[in-house]
């Protein structure tokens, strides 16, 4: 399927057809929705709405929620247009087109991704007021926290926990744990070397050191060095 997820800080430029939604000829119907800025907004009246978005993830969330509607409805492209920053009355702040071979699979993944939209997507809007069009950056707590607890209470306000559950360790990969999990006791059970090198007890100013064994990765030494005497250690090998 044919994909475009794209975010602009300025008005969009004039979408025309994908030329790649029409190859093959199965595409029957080629659906659009443009979501303008109006004057009102929650019963007052604006001037422009602004619009901030946290691109890598808004991608990655938009991606993912394209590819299952791509498999529910059969869509055979979608482009995902959205502004941000500032956007005045009447000027379009989203744009979506999805292609399918059936016209009622496309209004439905249209009407479904807009719906998505809302929900786990991370951009968000703010109005800016009629007697305000060229304020600067609007003091909101959303885009511009001024303490480590008012983060905490942007999360706590818009992040729900969700619940845990048991599940066979078969079945839990790409699972956050809820908890830690934590080993009773240290594997393996010794000092480990970081680098390979010698195990010796150092003397005061230049001394010589007769080598009298190794010790190998995950080896415990036998003995400790003595006086005048040194250990030849690898990574990973017991420190005497």
């Amino acid at each position: 399927m044919w994909t475009e997820i794209n975010f602009f800080d300025s008005s969009f430029p004039a979408p025309g057809i994908v030329p790649a939604a029409f190859a093959g000829g199965k595409t029957g119907a080629w659906t659009e929705f443009t979501g303008k800025v109006r004057a009102w907004e929650k019963d007052a009246k604006i001037s422009a709405l602004r619009y901030e978005i946290y691109r890598p993830l808004a991608r990655k969330v938009l991606a993912k929620h394209t590819e299952e509607l791509a498999q529910k409805y059969s869509l055979l492209a979608v482009r995902f247009w959205h502004r941000e920053g500032l956007v005045p009355v009447g000027e379009a702040a989203v744009y979506v087109a999805v292609a399918s071979a059936h016209r009622k699979e496309a209004f439905a993944a249209l009407a479904e991704l807009l719906d998505r939209l809302k929900t786990n997507v991370p951009i968000w809007k703010m109005e800016t007021g009629a007697n305000e069009p060229d304020s600067p950056e609007p003091e909101n707590k959303l885009f511009a926290p001024d303490s480590v607890g008012a983060v905490w209470q942007i999360l706590n306000d818009r992040v729900t926990l969700l619940g845990n559950e048991r599940v066979p360790l078969q079945q839990a990969l790409k699972r956050t744990l809820q908890a830690e999990v934590l080993a009773d006791a240290d594997q393996p059970p010794f000092d480990r070397s970081a680098m390979d090198g010698y195990a010796f007890i150092p003397t005061t100013g230049p001394a010589k050191y007769k080598v009298v064994g190794t010790v190998k990765a995950g080896e415990i030494a036998a003995r400790a060095p003595g006086a005048g005497e040194a250990l030849r250690i690898f990574t990973g090998a017991e420190v005497p």
